[in-house]
């Protein structure tokens, strides 16, 4: 037998591709959450934009005549409709990363950890769709800087 595939550098070989996928898939699970959850601490801190809506742009501190306030206002629109679409296509994949990370984070857990961590879980996903109802309700999406 080669020495390239002797049996204790095949070994060797599988637990260091077994870890790379690991901490690879650790780390997206984990940036796919921060990116899901960014929103979180700065919708809650946002301050009310223009006219009282829940909005704050940066293109709201730009004084402009309301002609160009209309064409303004179509674009991010229409950005809008094209940043829906693009998640709705990729959002299946990330939840599966995230979902992914979840369960291997849970097998590292303790019992009375898992019941916390699912917890916790549970109401952060609570909150996430007490917002989307109230963004749905508002028809304004949360997250977009102007």
């Amino acid at each position: 037998m080669s020495p390239a595939f002797a049996p204790g550098r095949a070994r060797l070989l599988s637990l260091g591709l077994l870890a790379v996928t690991f901490v690879t898939g650790a780390l997206a699970g984990a940036a796919v959450d921060r990116v899901l959850t960014a929103g979180e601490v700065e919708g809650a801190e946002r301050a009310r934009g223009r006219d009282g809506d829940r909005r704050s742009y940066v293109i709201d501190q730009v004084e402009m005549n309301e002609a160009q306030r209309a064409d303004i206002d179509a674009i991010l629109a229409r950005r809008s409709d094209r940043m829906r679409s693009v998640w709705k296509e990729f959002s299946p994949r990330l939840e599966a990363i995230t979902d992914s990370a979840r369960l291997e984070i849970m097998q590292v857990l303790t019992p009375e950890q898992r019941t916390e961590y699912e917890r916790r879980l549970s109401e952060r996903e609570a909150a996430r769709e007490a917002r989307r109802r109230q963004e749905s309700r508002d028809g304004e999406p949360e997250g977009e800087d102007r």
